[in-house]
C-alpha cells in the first residue's frame, strides 16, 4: 500500500517521508454479506426500472454488444497511455464513469451483470481508513483492486461493494471511488470548465514515478481502474 499527502503549508511536507510497514492482518475482512447484497440489489433496480417512453428497452445481446464496445474503447485508450499520449485521460475518464459509476438503471458493466444475475468479484488486500486530517488538503490511499486473487490481494469484493468505500479525503472530508471516477469525468472527461473540481485539482498535483515516467495520481489511478474493469468485463462475457 502507498500513500500520498498534500499540504498548502510546505513546512508540513518533509524532504523524506517513511511510513512504517503496516503488519498484515489477523484476520482478512468478510464482504461475502456485502457481495451477495450487492448482486440482490442490481437485479432489484433493474427489475424495478421502466423505460422512458416512446423509448425502445435495449435487449441483453444489444448490452452485451454495447460492453464489449466499450472494452475495446478502453484498451485502445490503455493502449496510448502506454505510449505517455496523456490527452487520452480525458476520453478513458469518461468512459470509466459510463462503464461502472454512472447509467440508469445501472452503469453498462452493471447492467448486464444484473441481467446474467452474475456477481462482479475483484480482490483487494484490505480495505484503508481515509485520513481525516484537516491539516492536509488532501491524502489519498493508493491500495487498490486486481482481477484476480494473490498473496497480496486475497480478499474478494463486489465491484461495487469496492466503489463505495473510502478511497481517500479531502479538505477533511472522506470521498469514496466512485466518488473520485465521477469528479474525474465530470472535470476532465466531459467539457472543460474554467473553474475545475478541488479533488480532481489535488490528484492532477500529486506527482508520482511511474515506470520511469513523472506522472500524476490521476493518471495512475484511472488507469489501473481501467485495467481490472477491462479484465473484469471480459471474464464476464466470457461466461456464457
Amino acid at each position: 500500500m502507498s500513500n500520498y499527502v498534500g499540504s498548502d503549508d510546505p513546512s508540513k511536507i518533509p524532504e523524506r517521508l517513511v511510513l512504517e510497514k503496516r503488519p498484515p492482518p489477523q484476520k482478512l475482512e468478510d464482504f461475502s454479506r456485502q457481495n451477495n447484497l450487492a448482486v440482490r440489489r442490481r437485479h432489484a433496480r433493474l427489475a424495478g426500472w421502466q423505460p422512458i417512453p416512446r423509448r425502445v428497452e435495449s435487449t441483453v445481446s444489444e448490452i452485451r454488444a454495447a460492453l464489449q464496445d466499450e472494452i475495446s474503447q478502453i484498451e485502445d485508450l490503455l493502449a496510448h497511455l502506454r505510449d505517455e499520449k496523456v490527452y487520452h485521460a480525458k476520453g478513458l475518464s469518461a468512459r470509466l464513469r459510463m462503464l461502472i459509476a454512472t447509467g440508469n438503471p445501472l452503469p453498462l458493466l452493471q447492467l448486464y451483470a444484473a441481467n446474467k444475475d452474475k456477481p462482479l468479484i475483484v480482490y483487494v488486500s484490505e480495505i484503508p481508513v481515509a485520513d481525516t486530517d484537516d491539516t492536509l488538503i488532501a491524502h489519498f490511499s493508493a491500495a487498490t483492486i486486481q482481477a484476480q486473487p494473490s498473496d497480496e490481494y486475497p480478499v474478494p469484493i463486489d465491484l461495487d461493494v469496492w466503489l463505495d468505500t473510502l478511497w481517500g479525503a479531502f479538505g477533511g472530508k472522506p470521498f469514496t471511488h466512485r466518488e473520485a471516477i465521477k469528479a474525474i469525468a465530470d472535470t476532465i472527461g466531459s467539457h472543460f470548465d474554467q473553474d475545475a473540481l478541488p479533488l480532481t485539482i489535488a490528484l492532477r498535483t500529486t506527482k508520482s514515478e511511474l515506470h520511469g515516467i513523472n506522472t500524476d495520481l490521476m493518471l495512475i489511478y484511472i488507469g489501473h481502474v481501467a485495467v481490472i474493469v477491462a479484465k473484469l468485463a471480459q471474464t464476464l462475457l466470457k461466461e456464457e
